[in-house]
């Protein structure tokens, strides 16, 4: 997973109040952290014991992704994905059901002082092509690149080669502005336009 310069990313395993596992990104500025910070939080070691009172104060704000399934509160997952969904309750308990049934199917979430701000559901088509299936930011967390983030994020670190998402009118710039192929489905239900939404990495 790449930082954004000058900032260095290293991942490890924690405990953590919210969670019973999760993998931890810790942003650390590269002018300000010392050698021996960088070591031991090498990127890959499982630190299955530190907490995150434990992390160095030179370290930055900790934001990380956790798979939404091992997640405490249900209802704040539900209410999430419902940002990006019809405003169907039985509906969004039934793809958060999904989630949870279906192996290929998976749903994270973004962690930024131990808040959840964002989640990203995807199907995997293949091992490195995937549907985009939903995407959601916290109403005062938009606007700041966090949907974009969450998306190119996940396809670097998974090496995924193609994605795919089918939107409407109100979000399909969204994923113009991103770098996706649109193309028109026409209206899939009356008066409702779709679009396909394509993104290939070299």
């Amino acid at each position: 997973m790449a930082g954004t310069s000058p900032n260095k990313v290293f991942m490890l395993r924690v405990n953590h109040p919210l969670v019973d596992r999760c993998i931890i990104v810790v942003e650390a500025q590269s002018t300000n952290a010392s050698a021996q910070d960088m070591s031991y939080l090498g990127l890959g070691r499982l630190l299955n014991t530190r907490t995150l009172c434990e992390i160095p104060e030179k370290l930055n704000q900790v934001k990380f992704m956790i798979n939404l399934m091992d997640y405490k509160d249900r209802k704040e997952i539900i209410n999430l994905l419902a940002e990006c969904m019809y405003p169907d309750n039985k509906r969004v308990i039934q793809e958060y059901e999904r989630y949870k049934n279906d192996k290929s199917r998976i749903l994270l979430g973004r962690m930024e002082n131990h808040e959840l701000v964002g989640l990203i559901g995807v199907i995997y088509q293949t091992d490195y092509e995937i549907e985009l299936k939903h995407i959601a930011i916290k109403s005062n967390n938009r606007r700041i690149g966090l949907g974009k983030k969450l998306i190119m994020e996940f396809m670097e670190e998974n090496h995924i080669r193609r994605i795919e998402a089918e939107t409407d009118k109100n979000a399909v710039n969204f994923y113009r502005k991103i770098g996706f192929i649109i193309t028109s489905l026409g209206e899939k239900y009356a008066g409702v336009e779709r679009f396909k939404c394509t993104l290939n990495k070299e």
